[in-house]
């Protein structure tokens, strides 16, 4: 569990630290769950590892999957702004770029439009 929040808190930390990022949301990043209160915009952080074997038994290496899902009412192009900010913050940071994708939901009110952006992020136990 360790290694999960180091993962998500290296992310997070990407995210805050970059001006272009926060001018648009803030500090408004949660890991995993998000308020549905939450102003928008805002981004969620989720994960999903996976331990490196090695020979000597347990595992010291874990390759670590984090999505960021910026989520916008206002449209599709602030969702994808934002989601391109995170994927060259965190890609600039030495993290590798594995996809994008986008979304729109208009059952809920107000509508939400979401843009993920998902990383691989490696951390030790």
């Amino acid at each position: 569990e360790e290694a999960m929040s180091d993962a998500i808190e290296t992310v997070r930390g990407i995210i805050t630290g970059t001006p272009a990022i926060t001018a648009i949301i803030g500090t408004r990043v949660s890991a995993t769950v998000q308020s549905q209160d939450t102003l928008k915009p805002s981004v969620i952080l989720s994960l999903e590892q996976s331990p490196v074997e090695n020979m000597s038994g347990a595992p010291t290496l874990y390759s670590n999957t984090v999505t960021a899902v910026a989520v916008s009412e206002i449209s599709s192009t602030e969702a994808a702004q934002i989601a391109d900010l995170i994927r060259d913050a965190v890609a600039a940071a030495g993290h590798a770029f594995l996809s994008k994708s986008e979304a729109f939901d208009p059952d809920v009110t107000p509508p939400l439009y979401v843009a993920t952006a998902q990383f691989q992020v490696w951390t030790n136990t």
